[in-house]
């Protein structure tokens, strides 16, 4: 009942505006789409609902227990007559759908009676019986019995304007409305104002098509002996004969007098903020932890305006980020070749300018971690697939997540299948994937992924190609290590900070650790300072592990060297190589520099820069005695051997 009462009121503003302001005015055409309009507003305003937002915090209370019992005494409702309210109305609607059935089949009862005759676009009917002139579609009735030629000339233009005008849709609209709002008053004075209006705007058009004005009144006033009217018709007399008349000797008027049809615009907006407002309230706590949330989106020259609104609608919603854009232009091919981008929360807020250059953008990245929002440009041709690095809610050095996007930045898209190394793998395990451990990445779309995967490759498959595990160069874990070799039994590693804290990840259970040949227990080897830690050397598994160190070393061995402070044997520190070349502060040597041999070849360290690691097969750094034996007198700073791969 709300929203009729609400429907009823909306019809109400409409009249009085037009009965106020608008109802002696010659804007007929206007006055028409005023009304109509003001009659479909009716229903779909009250649909809408304008959300307040109101904070709140949550409070606990204590609990409180009540040792009196309690009585449940039955009530006897007492008798309300709003609950009958829903009957009374659904009587009168049926009520009144039946009557407009009715007429409905009496106005059909009278078209099909008698024979028409086709004349344009018109149906013209001559009836004998007593009754109006009427239209009803392109349907014309008539009696030319009580008309003269030159006054049915006259009728006849009346009612072709009110066909050609379309004015049926108007009664029909009006007459549902009048049905579904019996019970309000305002709604059968709105449907009299509606066809009165409609009786002016044929009125109108008539004059226009004719030179004498008082032969068509007069044709009006004899109408006015005939007072039998089919309703649901536009007919062309009504009891409002001397208003018509008074209309058409009514001057034109002026266009400044248009403006009054805003009248509406801030009652509608009262109405909207008094009657159509819902409270939603704002758990704080919630909201504080949504913002708190760290994400990473990329923008690339492919992103459809959907997309980018679909964006806009997330940030808000997930992140409290307010995303605009403008200057947004596209080239032939539908690829975004401008776009300015801003982004701004209660902290601040950042700006992504691409300019018209003739070419598509280059991608860009927009983060947040923590409470820090920016945004940066991606190095990469291949605007298909990024892997993207994105810090984690409290973000450490080396620690990351790796997440791929392929041009569709939210969850809310089906996700694609993702497979490494020939083996399917969920959305969640393709984060544990570190970016350097990426060999290849191929991206397969539409067709080409239903005919390799069926059916479930509709939504595009990406395939994942590692790089081979004998590379010593693989990144083993999700923490960046420097992994300098490689054998099927051992690994080792030179200064690595927090290496032994991330070993426990390689073994099932709990292995034992060897400090300068000493057994340690896990917590002191922990809490070594790395930086005095000269090798360390994980050994899985070997027969004669048990053997040596008994049956605590079943599960595998750490052996731990350190540094001696007065010690000047050379060391190596390397760090992963995640840049395009070798760079020499990346290898140093204590007691000076070292030699570089290449496939056999001695080379210089400016050559040793050109090398990409991604061709290096193996590495191999030999110290003291063993450089000095193999390379004489020059390999007593050490001797880093190099193979590449054929």
């Amino acid at each position: 009942m709300e929203y009729l009462l609400k429907t009823s009121a909306i019809t109400i503003i409409f009249y009085i505006i037009y009965k106020l302001f608008l109802q002696r005015e010659t804007f007929f055409k206007t006055n028409r789409w005023f009304l109509i309009s003001g009659c479909v507003t009716a229903f779909l305003i009250p649909l809408i609902i304008i959300p307040v937002y109101i904070e709140y915090t949550p409070v606990v209370l204590p609990n409180v227990s009540y040792n009196n019992p309690l009585i449940n005494e039955v009530q006897e409702t007492p008798f309300n007559i709003l609950d009958y309210l829903p009957y009374v109305y659904f009587t009168g609607l049926i009520l009144f759908s039946t009557r407009f059935l009715l007429q409905l089949f009496s106005l059909k009862s009278v078209i099909i009676k008698d024979k028409s005759k086709k004349e344009e676009s018109y149906k013209l009917i001559e009836t004998t019986q007593d009754t109006q002139p009427f239209s009803f579609f392109n349907w014309i009735v008539y009696n030319p019995n009580h008309f003269t030629e030159k006054e049915l000339e006259h009728v006849l233009k009346h009612e072709k304007a009110h066909v050609s005008q379309g004015h049926s849709i108007d009664i029909l609209v009006t007459q549902i409305a009048s049905i579904i709002l019996w019970f309000n008053p305002f709604i059968w004075l709105y449907n009299k104002a509606i066809k009165q209006n409609l009786e002016y705007l044929a009125d109108q058009t008539v004059i226009e098509q004719t030179s004498n004005k008082k032969e068509y009144q007069y044709t009006l006033l004899k109408t006015k002996l005939h007072s039998h009217q089919m309703a649901l018709s536009n007919t062309f007399y009504n009891s409002l004969i001397k208003k018509r008349i008074v209309m058409l000797h009514k001057s034109k008027s002026k266009q400044s007098h248009l403006i009054k049809y805003a009248l509406v615009i801030p009652a509608l907006a009262f109405f909207l903020m008094s009657f159509n407002t819902q409270e939603v309230y704002v758990n704080t706590q919630d909201k504080e932890r949504i913002s708190t949330k760290d994400t990473s989106i990329l923008f690339t020259k492919d992103l459809t305006d959907q997309q980018l609104e679909d964006i806009k609608v997330n940030l808000k919603n997930n992140q409290n980020i307010d995303f605009t854009f403008s200057n947004l232009i596209r080239n032939n091919n539908d690829e975004i070749i401008s776009l300015k981008a801003h982004f701004n929360n209660e902290r601040g807020s950042t700006t992504w300018n691409a300019p018209n250059n003739n070419t598509p953008i280059g991608p860009f990245l927009f983060y947040k971690a923590k409470d820090v929002i920016g945004a940066k440009p991606v190095d990469s041709s291949e605007t298909e697939l990024f892997a993207v690095r994105d810090t984690t809610a409290d973000p450490k050095p080396n620690q990351w997540k790796t997440e791929f996007i392929i041009n569709k930045p939210f969850d809310s898209v089906p996700p694609p299948l993702y497979y490494l190394d020939g083996k399917e793998i969920s959305s969640e395990n393709k984060k544990e994937i570190s970016p350097e451990s990426i060999e290849r990445v191929n991206v397969l779309k539409g067709k080409a992924a239903i005919e390799k995967y069926g059916e479930k490759g509709k939504n595009g498959v990406i395939e994942i190609t590692s790089k081979k595990k004998t590379s010593p160069w693989k990144i083993t874990t999700g923490v960046n290590k420097n992994v300098i070799a490689a054998t099927k039994d051992t690994i080792y590693i030179y200064e690595i900070p927090n290496v032994l804290k991330d070993l426990n990840h390689s073994f099932k259970n709990e292995p034992i650790y060897i400090l300068d040949g000493k057994i340690i227990d896990a917590k002191q080897a922990q809490s070594l300072n790395t930086f005095d830690i000269e090798s360390v050397s994980v050994t899985k598994q070997g027969e004669n592990l048990v053997e040596k160190y008994g049956d605590k070393a079943k599960n595998g061995v750490v052996t731990i060297k350190s540094k001696s402070i007065n010690s000047k044997q050379p060391y190596v520190k390397v760090v992963g190589p995640l840049q395009d070349s070798i760079k020499t502060h990346q290898i140093e040597f204590k007691g000076g520099d070292p030699i570089f041999i290449l496939d056999g070849k001695e080379i210089s360290e400016e050559e040793l820069k050109k090398i990409k690691p991604e061709f290096i097969e193996s590495l191999n750094v030999l110290k003291e005695k063993a450089a000095i034996e193999k390379y004489g007198a020059k390999g007593k700073n050490g001797v880093i051997i190099i193979t590449t791969k054929k």
